[in-house]
């Protein structure tokens, strides 16, 4: 079958690492995602199709931040569509600092976010199971 979009998501990606705590943080542009579905065979296949960005300052670590952020989204119970959305969160904030480690990523991300996401921009597939 042909795809279809199951939601557009825009992500204010600095905002919601500022609520992790108070110090300030770096200048982040949003973050849009449009989520597709397929029908393959006997198997759904889904992807997450970013908006290009016009810049960005150093792609070193952001795939090694993808994977570490879905997977620790995953250990801890959230579903894998939830899972992908923090290791794109995470990505997304090393794209924008020199070298791999972004320093606004920390160990309160997860509980923050899982109760901040479904509030700030509706969708409610993602939660947690913290």
């Amino acid at each position: 079958g042909k795809p279809r979009i199951l939601q557009k998501v825009e992500l204010d990606v600095a905002g919601l690492l500022q609520l992790q705590d108070d110090k300030p943080i770096q200048q982040l542009p949003g973050l849009s995602v449009e989520v597709s579905e397929q029908n393959h065979s006997d198997c759904t296949l889904r992807w997450y199709r970013l908006k290009p960005l016009d810049h960005v300052r150093d792609v070193t670590g952001a795939g090694d931040a993808l994977l570490a952020g879905t997977a620790a989204a995953f250990v801890e119970g959230w579903t894998l569509p939830d899972s992908i959305f923090l290791g794109l969160i995470c990505a997304h904030a090393t794209l924008f600092v020199d070298g791999s480690i972004a320093q606004d990523l920390g160990p309160n991300i997860l509980p923050k976010l899982a109760q901040l996401l479904p509030q700030l921009h509706g969708r409610h597939e993602i939660s947690s199971r913290l």
